[in-house]
């Protein structure tokens, strides 16, 4: 009879903890967005109501791309009324838009005799910039940049462009004093540059199945975005036949979400007047025609190609290449003349050469 009452008792005990669960929500607070490799803090604010003495095991795992530098967990015994906040910090490895999904609560009588598995609903979205990094020497990627329309007062300098020498003046940098001349007339000397206007800045990404050159192809864009933004100029970016909005932030929030799709190769109509820059991997005929159709609305465009599927950013040592490009690569570089005449400028880099060869487009 006793072990008929302990029986009924146990089974009392967990019709109550299953009849009357604690009430557990939780809430998610972080950044929306953030860049490649930089850290955000993660807190969890945790409410729980219960009605019955239970212990609480919670463990809230992110995305695998998501790295946290300790785990966001918490374990306790509550009854009543209870909140806690949980602190972490994430740093990405990937780029991307990654939704956070809800977890999971393990809740257990303090005598550990029922369990049961909570599911509590809780969603976040963190977007992840595409890395990107400074560029050496950006004064001479601004024709790149540029329209190349000269000006003698107004826009940026190019120092690609010498107007000619003239006498020092009170806040001259001295990095212009031209010392040959300084000697030849005996008074500091300086160099004086042409400007030129700013225009609007269009990227366009081929769609080139590659996971590398995708990569690559997105940070080449994303430090072009940074350095033209520091420029002042208004910049957009395209790809899958989409088009983001003229604005830096926009176009890094479009390669954050970036990914290449083959059967979407259409360069949309780019805005007019302004400098195309259309990066790819095989330069196939249909972007060389693109090329041209774009021409006639942009101010100038320019194809480069990373045939290698990848670029030497600053401060990296170059790959030996033992193989010649590919010959849908020569081809383009045999008709580089030709797309030179109807105002296609045309760059190649392989794996052995600097982000700078793009100086040399002017």
């Amino acid at each position: 009879m006793t072990f008929l009452y302990v029986l009924l008792l146990l089974l009392g005990v967990f019709w109550l903890y299953r009849r009357f669960p604690p009430q557990v929500t939780v809430v998610r607070k972080h950044a929306h967005l953030t860049g490649l490799g930089q850290e955000v803090e993660v807190q969890l604010h945790i409410t729980v109501n219960a009605l019955l003495p239970c212990r609480l095991d919670l463990l809230d795992e992110a995305p695998r791309t998501l790295i946290l530098s300790h785990l966001l967990q918490w374990s306790g015994l509550v009854w009543g009324k209870h909140e806690q906040v949980i602190v972490s910090a994430v740093r990405p490895n990937k780029r991307g838009m990654f939704i956070w999904e809800g977890l999971n609560v393990r809740c257990t009588d303090p005598l550990g005799l029922f369990s049961r598995t909570l599911n509590v609903k809780v969603s976040s979205e963190l977007v992840v910039y595409p890395q990107s990094h400074p560029l050496l020497m950006p004064e001479l990627l601004r024709p790149l940049l540029l329209d190349g329309k000269r000006s003698p007062t107004l826009g940026m300098e190019d120092v690609s462009s010498l107007r000619g020498i003239r006498p020092y003046q009170t806040g001259d940098p001295l990095n212009r004093v031209h010392w040959k001349h300084t000697a030849r007339w005996g008074t500091l000397m300086v160099r004086e540059w042409e400007f030129m206007t700013t225009s609007h800045l269009h990227i366009h990404l081929h769609s080139d199945v590659s996971e590398v050159f995708t990569e690559h192809g997105v940070v080449l864009a994303s430090s072009l975005i940074m350095e033209a933004m520091h420029s002042g100029l208004t910049v957009s970016v395209s790809g899958n036949g989409e088009i983001s909005p003229p604005l830096p932030e926009e176009a890094l929030l479009f390669l954050a979400r970036y990914h290449p799709d083959p059967e979407k190769t259409t360069l949309p109509e780019v805005p007019q007047g302004s400098n195309v820059i259309l990066i790819s991997r095989t330069a196939p005929l249909e972007l060389m025609e693109a090329a041209l159709h774009a021409r006639g609305r942009a101010a100038k465009v320019t194809l480069l190609v990373l045939p290698e599927g990848f670029y030497l950013a600053p401060g990296e040592t170059g790959r030996k290449m033992w193989a010649k490009p590919p010959d849908e690569v020569q081809d383009l570089e045999r008709r580089a003349g030709i797309l030179m005449e109807a105002g296609i400028h045309v760059v190649v880099l392989r794996g052995n050469e600097s982000i700078l060869q793009i100086a040399e487009v002017h």
